[in-house]
């Protein structure tokens, strides 16, 4: 009797061991966190700084195609306004060119404004931003269509940006659907 009981003990040892070990495999998969945001919907604000923002910016150049002349990248912050500058040289002198753009969100996805443009202490027309706030809004709107996010609301403060953005379903399937 001794052997069989040994035998039934051993054997559920072993299946257990065998569960705990699938169950552990089984949590470190990787979990798919586009598809857990299109179904959960969730309302979710993120908050950047000027610091955290340039860093990033510093630290993954090769990422962003910058127009020809142009390098340094910066990013502020405002009352309402976004500012994006770089260095290039004008009349051989190295200036740098800053674009301030008020966000605003239509229809779930970003629209920049453009208020100002300087080189250094110079004003200088609206046509001079090269397309700056078509193709920063341009990047941003590729990324919220890519996530099938959309955009709630932006606002600038003082040395950061706070967005809202609410995650939609997958295409073709209705809000609510498991």
């Amino acid at each position: 009797m001794l052997p069989i009981f040994t035998l039934a003990l051993l054997g559920t040892l072993l299946m257990t061991s065998a569960d705990a070990q699938s169950a552990a495999t089984t949590t470190e998969q990787p979990v798919d966190y586009a598809q857990l945001l299109q179904e959960l919907q969730p309302r979710m604000m993120f908050e950047f700084t000027e610091l955290n923002l340039n860093a990033y910016l510093l630290n993954h150049a090769e990422l962003y195609a910058m127009p020809e002349g142009f390098v340094s990248p910066h990013i502020s912050f405002g009352e309402g306004l976004i500012e994006v500058s770089a260095l290039t040289r004008l009349l051989f002198v190295p200036t740098r060119v800053r674009v301030s753009m008020a966000p605003e969100v239509v229809h779930g996805r970003l629209h920049l404004k453009v208020e100002r443009i300087h080189a250094g202490p110079i004003r200088l027309p609206s046509g001079f931003h090269r397309g700056a706030a078509d193709t920063i809004s341009g990047v941003v709107n590729d990324f919220l269509d890519h996530n099938r996010v959309q955009l709630l609301s932006v606002c600038a403060a003082t040395g950061l940006i706070r967005i809202t953005a609410q995650a939609g379903p997958a295409e073709g399937v209705p809000a609510g659907t498991p």
